[in-house]
């Protein structure tokens, strides 16, 4: 047969091992009979790499998961840390208290979920989709941060286009997404700044949302990796390099896009685009 390992052929009255050749035997289909015999089981090897695949694709799952978990939880105490270093700062006003207790509440439940979502499945959060409003998932993610923004000075500008079209989508992914793209903007204004959200409808039967800050900005030699799971520009301790990531694979997952533009010392702004209801 050709294309087959070329072996010696016994002679016509030499035992092979543990048969006698068969009379009529050709001997180049000898070697083959041989080979199958005598050699490992296909099968059997089939069945360990099969096992090894899924094996690997559940690690790869898994900690995917533990990760995405671990920096939803480092977003979930930046919150509360903020929520508390406001109510030491004002020990005397029940107002402001009640405002960080709720926020702490609210940080509190969304790790809840996230977590819970992450451990189960790396895409189970994406699965359960509902007629999503913009406005009000940007304005709790906004709410959310908004202790840590006087925390570090920042003027906060939005600019939402009313009634707003809804899209189709999870709710819980959506603002883990704006919290990751507000938390990433307060961290390149460490000393102060401008954040600008922005919403409106497009022609095109797609929202879009855009997060602009006046911070440090982004090297364009960075910019084509920014999306890359762990890359980041941050000191170490200081951040995972996920969140930008995370961020991706959620608008992918809702059939969107984002993307970013960047100047040094300038700012950044990152650009999403929803597919309207009307539109899925």
């Amino acid at each position: 047969m050709e294309g087959s390992t070329k072996r010696r052929a016994p002679s016509p009255n030499q035992e092979t091992k543990g048969d006698s050749q068969e009379a009529g035997t050709s001997p180049r289909e000898t070697p083959l009979v041989e080979m199958m015999a005598g050699g490992p089981d296909l099968t059997e090897q089939a069945r360990l790499d099969a096992q090894l695949m899924h094996a690997t694709n559940l690690l790869f799952l898994r900690t995917t998961a533990l990760n995405t978990a671990a920096h939803e939880l480092r977003n979930s105490l930046t919150i509360i840390s903020g929520a508390t270093e406001v109510m030491l700062m004002h020990p005397d006003d029940n107002k402001v208290h009640t405002e960080c207790a709720n926020t702490v509440q609210i940080a509190t439940e969304h790790a809840s979920v996230v977590l819970e979502n992450s451990l189960q499945s790396a895409r189970s959060l994406y699965s359960d989709k509902t007629e999503v409003d913009i406005t009000a998932i940007l304005e709790k993610s906004i709410y959310l941060l908004t202790h840590q923004m006087v925390l570090q000075n920042i003027t906060l500008q939005k600019e939402f286009q009313s009634n707003l079209p809804r899209v189709s989508g999870n709710p819980v992914a959506l603002q883990q997404v704006f919290i990751n793209l507000i938390t990433n903007a307060l961290k390149a204004m460490p000393r102060g700044g401008t954040l600008t959200v922005v919403s409106r409808a497009l022609e095109t039967q797609y929202v879009e949302i855009q997060f602009r800050d006046t911070g440090r900005g982004i090297r364009r030699k960075y910019l084509p990796r920014i999306f890359d799971p762990f890359f980041t520009t941050q000191p170490a301790g200081k951040g995972m390099g996920l969140g930008l990531s995370i961020s991706h694979s959620i608008i992918q997952q809702h059939k969107g896009t984002i993307e970013v533009e960047s100047k040094v010392r300038k700012g950044s702004t990152f650009t999403l685009r929803l597919p309207c209801q009307t539109s899925t």
